[in-house]
């Protein structure tokens, strides 16, 4: 018969725990301490991050304004867009006017990047005006203003070799702004972008085609007012002229 009292036996229960509520505090502050310390490095991390993130774009913004600023860049960027100018002006006074005034600002950029820099208007400069009388009298304009087709062919092909001996310091220019950006780990694209000569490709080599095509003699060949004769041959696009007519009598002009 079992024993009624067994049922109060404490024999084999689990043993009775005591909470402390000292010790349930500490516990809870080392917790704390801890994810309070986890948040902290991961405040750090993100501070980094986004401070590395900020000193890229600064390098960024550094090189790009310093390359946008280099000289040479500018210079070039004046010339190649004012080849472009002349590769479309068309025949009469005022197209030859707005040729001119082309060929004087490629043959000197820097000048023009001073005077602009300085908010003066390029054409009203003495240095300006003595190249468009000088380029009008070389180039033989006559009376009406206007200058015989090869003339102006000469005049561009002048333009054209000047861009291209500056094209030659420009290149080492943004190879050496290329290899500046990689450095800093940056996408040199994102600093140089395109090549300035990109957009006026076609019209360079229109002009390139055109002028290399033979030509017909037809009577003696055209000459200038001073007596030498305008040559307008293009040997290609290195800068590689023969007979240039501003070896002849330009070279003068600056």
């Amino acid at each position: 018969m079992a024993n009624p009292f067994d049922q109060f036996d404490s024999t084999g229960a689990a043993p009775r725990v005591i909470f402390d509520p000292r010790k349930a505090a500490a516990e809870q502050r080392a917790q704390n301490v801890d994810e309070r310390a986890a948040a902290n490095a991961d405040r750090q991390v993100t501070a980094m991050d986004r401070q590395n993130e900020n000193s890229k774009v600064t390098n960024v913004l550094k090189v790009a304004n310093d390359y946008n600023g280099d000289p040479t860049v500018k210079a070039y960027r004046v010339a190649i867009g004012q080849f472009a100018q002349a590769l479309n002006t068309g025949d009469g006074p005022q197209s030859d006017l707005a040729l001119t005034y082309a060929f004087a600002k490629a043959m000197d950029p820097e000048s023009v990047v001073r005077d602009s820099e300085q908010n003066m208007v390029v054409e009203s400069q003495p240095w300006f005006q003595a190249t468009v009388e000088k380029v009008k009298k070389q180039f033989g304009m006559d009376g009406a203003g206007n200058f015989t087709p090869e003339a102006r062919d000469a005049l561009r092909q002048q333009i054209a070799n000047s861009v291209n001996q500056r094209q030659r310091i420009y290149d080492t220019r943004r190879t050496y702004y290329e290899q500046l950006a990689e450095n800093f780990g940056i996408d040199p694209a994102v600093v140089i972008g395109a090549h300035d000569k990109e957009p006026f490709l076609n019209d360079i080599e229109s002009f390139y085609q055109r002028v290399n095509q033979p030509k017909k003699q037809e009577g003696p060949q055209t000459a200038q007012a001073d007596g030498k004769p305008l040559d307008v041959t293009v040997t290609d696009d290195s800068g590689n002229y023969q007979n240039s007519y501003l070896g002849q009598g330009m070279s003068g002009v600056n």
